[in-house]
């Protein structure tokens, strides 16, 4: 327990004399870039670095993005990364050793192209660990791996090669990812409202319609599957179980049909059913 608490103090001090190596040099080099034209050149000096930024070894202008590093600053929950901010804005997140390694400070005209390949060389297989440690507890569609690389600060093509391997893996397969959810959700609720759920998810039209369609399949082979019939009428065995009878009391088990209907249609099941299981309880099909 010593040894642990050792190492992770040594960790800790580690990380923090980065972030002191990271601030020194962006003092230095703010001193060094204004201390010729003074505080009050400063947006002079700023438009002269990012012109001499945008132009490549003989002087010509580059087809780029320049923006200047405003602030580099840790991460709240990983202190082993750190936020870089373009023009006061969040662009990225890097790895403390990374962030080193390019010499990257607050001042600093960078290309926009650049931090994303330096991004994309020095961190895609972490961002991949991650990712992998992410859908470890359970199973998650491509939105929501997505998702967690956004929030973690890695940009879109290092998102695009994780999900690649991810999926090569076998490890995202929304299709897959629907059907699972289907099979278990139609215990409780209708088509609809899971197909809609499934869309918030991020899973396309297809791949839920290819779910489905294997569910069927499945269903008519003699496999027991969920029953979106079923499924209705045991929410509306449950639902009128205490419920005033016909014969007792007309009005009372009226409404109380009523408020079946919409018990049944906001789980998502379609008007069919629910007029056929409403019927049940009424003892015909007359509308309301």
């Amino acid at each position: 327990m010593e040894d642990g608490r050792i190492f992770i103090s040594s960790v800790d001090f580690r990380h923090e004399t980065m972030y002191n190596s990271i601030r020194k040099e962006e003092k230095s080099g703010s001193e060094k870039n204004f201390s010729a034209i003074g505080v009050s050149s400063e947006r002079t000096a700023y438009a002269m670095k990012k012109a001499e930024a945008g132009k490549d070894r003989n002087g010509k202008r580059r087809n780029a993005r320049m923006s200047e590093i405003t602030a580099i600053t840790p991460q709240v929950k990983d202190k082993t990364r750190c936020n870089v901010y373009l023009d006061g804005r969040f662009y990225c997140g890097l790895t403390l050793e990374t962030a080193m390694k390019y010499r990257l400070k607050a001042g600093m005209i960078a290309d926009e192209k650049r931090l994303d390949e330096i991004q994309s060389e020095s961190e895609k297989n972490v961002a991949l660990d991650k990712a992998l440690t992410h859908i470890s507890a359970c199973s998650k569609t491509e939105k929501d791996v997505r998702s967690f690389l956004r929030k973690k600060g890695y940009l879109s093509g290092v998102e695009d090669y994780v999900i690649g391997k991810m999926r090569s893996y076998g490890f995202i397969d929304d299709k897959a990812y629907a059907k699972t959810y289907a099979l278990s959700a139609m215990k409780k609720k209708g088509r609809r409202l899971i197909e809609y759920e499934l869309r918030g998810k991020g899973i396309s039209e297809e791949e839920i319609a290819a779910a489905f369609s294997e569910i069927e399949e499945e269903r008519e082979s003699g496999e027991e599957t969920a029953d979106e019939y079923g499924a209705a009428q045991a929410i509306a065995e449950k639902f009128m179980r205490g419920k005033a009878t016909k014969e007792c009391d007309p009005e009372a088990h009226k409404t109380a049909l009523a408020a079946l209907y919409r018990r049944l249609a906001s789980r998502g099941f379609d008007g069919e059913t629910i007029k056929e299981i409403v019927a049940q309880y009424r003892g015909g099909y007359d509308e309301y």
